[in-house]
């Protein structure tokens, strides 16, 4: 899957992404709007990651959204 597709099913993905960055506030999300740019930024800002670090872990997030990705890895 890709981000435009996260992006079209923010609401329904939101639940996934607190799965996998647990520290990351509900009303963040919302605010995010399911941009990959601000949820690199705030990955970085929360869990004191480079942005690097935060753009590989959403770059897998990704890939487990996609068909045949893992599944169900929690962070």
């Amino acid at each position: 899957m890709g981000w435009e597709q996260i992006q079209s099913d923010w609401d329904g993905q939101k639940r996934r992404v607190r799965e996998r960055w647990s520290r990351l506030a509900e009303h963040e999300l919302d605010e995010m709007g399911g941009q990959r740019d601000r949820l690199v930024s705030k990955i970085q800002d929360v869990y004191g990651v480079d942005r690097g670090e935060a753009d590989s872990q959403v770059r897998e997030f990704e890939g487990e959204s996609s068909p045949g990705g893992r599944a169900g890895r929690a962070g």
